[in-house]
C-alpha cells in the first residue's frame, strides 16, 4: 500500500494509523472501519493504492482508490444527545423504511436522504406528526444512505442500508 499523499488513512477501531506496507481486509472496509482524514492542505483530490490479495496466494495488481476532498461537506464527529431521537427500521431496508420517534413530532417533517458522496438522492415532506413516519426507499437503488429528518423537535441524521 502507498499512503494518501495529503491525508492519512486510519484503521477506526485501534485508532491505529495505516502506513506503506500495512494490510487490511475488505471486512475493515465492510464496517466502516477504515478513515480518511485530510491535513488540510489546500487540494481537492487525493489517492492511495494497494494490491488485493486472497490469502491462497493469489492477488489482483496494484489499484488506485481516488479521494475526492469537498471542503463543503458535512461531517458530524459526535453524537449529540438530545430528547428526541430517531430510529429506522427495518435496517437494511428494501422498498420500505419506518422512521421512529421517541417523543411523537409536532407539525412537519422533512425527510431528505443522502448517499455516500453527499448528494440528496430523495426528498419527502410529511405534514401530519406522530411516533412515526413511513418512507418508500423503492426508487433507491442498493446502498449506503444517510437519513435526514428536520422538524420543529430538531434535526436528525442516521445511516440506512438499503438492500435488494
Amino acid at each position: 500500500m502507498r499512503p494518501p499523499a495529503h491525508g492519512q488513512l486510519y484503521r477506526l477501531s485501534q485508532n491505529e494509523p495505516l502506513l506503506a506496507g500495512t494490510k487490511f481486509s475488505q471486512a475493515t472496509i465492510n464496517t466502516f472501519n477504515l478513515a480518511y482524514v485530510h491535513d488540510g492542505s489546500d487540494t481537492q483530490a487525493d489517492s492511495f493504492t494497494f494490491v488485493v490479495e486472497d490469502g491462497e496466494g493469489g492477488w489482483i495488481p496494484t489499484q488506485v482508490f481516488h479521494i475526492a476532498i469537498d471542503e463543503d461537506a458535512v461531517v458530524n464527529t459526535q453524537e449529540l444527545a438530545t430528547q428526541n431521537a430517531i430510529s429506522l427500521f427495518p435496517n437494511p431496508a428494501k422498498d420500505m423504511v419506518t422512521i421512529g420517534f421517541l417523543q411523537p413530532v409536532s407539525g412537519f417533517a422533512e425527510v431528505r436522504f443522502f448517499n455516500l458522496q453527499g448528494q440528496q438522492v430523495q426528498q419527502g415532506r410529511f405534514i401530519e406528526g406522530g411516533n412515526y413516519l413511513q418512507v418508500s426507499t423503492a426508487a433507491l437503488p442498493a446502498g449506503i444512505y444517510f437519513v435526514q429528518v428536520q422538524c420543529a423537535e430538531g434535526h436528525y441524521v442516521q445511516k440506512l442500508a438499503v438492500q435488494r
